[in-house]
């Protein structure tokens, strides 16, 4: 290599160089946000299925409860709800 091809290689190397530590930390960037996002996400959906959960405990317990408040009209809805059933299978 000749003398004024150096500082130039060099010179290239160094924007080369430049360019892709510039990249990196965009890229590094953008996979931080992803991250985040997705934590978010996942702490929204673990939230959301909290309240579910939490929600048909409440129901189930509501409806043990009545029938045991009401145990006869639990029974007698329940030969409706059977023979309703029963009727639309045939």
């Amino acid at each position: 290599m000749t003398d004024s091809t150096t500082p130039r290689a060099a010179d290239l190397d160094a924007r080369a160089r430049t360019t892709i530590d510039r990249a990196a930390s965009s890229a590094h960037g953008a996979v931080d946000r992803a991250h985040d996002t997705v934590d978010q996400m996942q702490q929204r959906a673990h939230d959301v299925a909290d309240r579910v959960s939490g929600a048909t405990s409440q129901r189930v317990h509501d409806a043990s409860r009545w029938i045991a408040d009401h145990p006869m009209k639990a029974l007698a809805g329940a030969l409706v709800a059977g023979y309703l059933v029963g009727r639309m299978r045939h």
